[in-house]
């Protein structure tokens, strides 16, 4: 079935994931360790950060992810295509799967990995990294915003790019100071993922900005009728 999009895939981070953390933080970069498969803790490969293990997979609070990946965790030749080494073979999974898009979400950060705000800062940037260098090995380079923050980043970004005069994206920091309402002109982001925002806010204006107003509308009556939950941790759309 052809336009199929998948909402909610994930890429399960390998170790090239921090092949692109800056210099002075590489040392201390995430590693995988490895013990005997027949404990409590279901697994025998662990990610060792900032001195604790993830996942957490026995014991009070536990829990389980799909990285680092194990022996047998996929079929065949798909950890590769899973941990985003192995583009094509991304791309071909989606073909037998019927899936046109995917919006992938990360695995690792589904946990609170370190208090060192730095060393976060870091891992996330890494990360970052290796999802742009992954996205510019396949074809099209969409650019999907999962979130509006995101959305004033990229389009922030965008601006100051024309007024510049370049057009390379690099990397880049600064204050995002933009305020998108209708009549905005998206110049990076093709398709966004985002919440269902409250009535009277901003947020509310930079979907309708995206979107047009008719249409945010009407997929706000829709989620009423269908009683989705609105705001922060409620249910998400996706705009293309």
């Amino acid at each position: 079935m052809k336009g199929v999009i998948d909402a909610d895939t994930h890429v399960f981070e390998p170790r090239e994931t921090w092949d692109f953390l800056d210099e002075e933080m590489y040392l201390r970069r995430p590693i995988i360790v490895s013990g005997p498969s027949d404990t409590v803790y279901r697994r025998s490969n662990f990610w060792l950060i900032d001195g604790n293990i993830f996942p957490k997979s026995a014991g009070k609070g536990g829990f389980l992810l799909g990285t680092p990946t194990e022996p047998g965790q996929l079929e065949s030749g798909d950890v590769r295509a899973r941990e985003l080494l192995d583009i094509e073979g991304r791309l071909n999974a989606m073909d037998l799967m019927g899936s046109q898009t995917q919006v992938i979400y990360p695995t690792l950060f589904l946990a609170y990995v370190t208090d060192d705000v730095d060393l976060e800062i870091a891992l996330c940037r890494s990360y970052n990294r290796f999802m742009a260098d992954a996205c510019a090995k396949s074809e099209g380079r969409r650019i999907i915003a999962v979130g509006t923050t995101s959305v004033r980043v990229l389009e922030h970004t965008a601006q100051e790019m024309e007024r510049q005069g370049r057009e390379q994206l690099d990397e880049c920091q600064g204050q995002a100071d933009i305020f998108i309402m209708p009549g905005h002109r998206f110049r990076m982001v093709d398709a966004m993922v985002t919440n269902f925002h409250l009535p009277r806010s901003t947020l509310l204006m930079l979907v309708s900005a995206f979107a047009n107003r008719e249409t945010i509308l009407a997929a706000y009556q829709v989620a009423i009728r269908e009683r989705y939950r609105f705001y922060s941790f409620g249910d998400a759309m996706l705009i293309l």
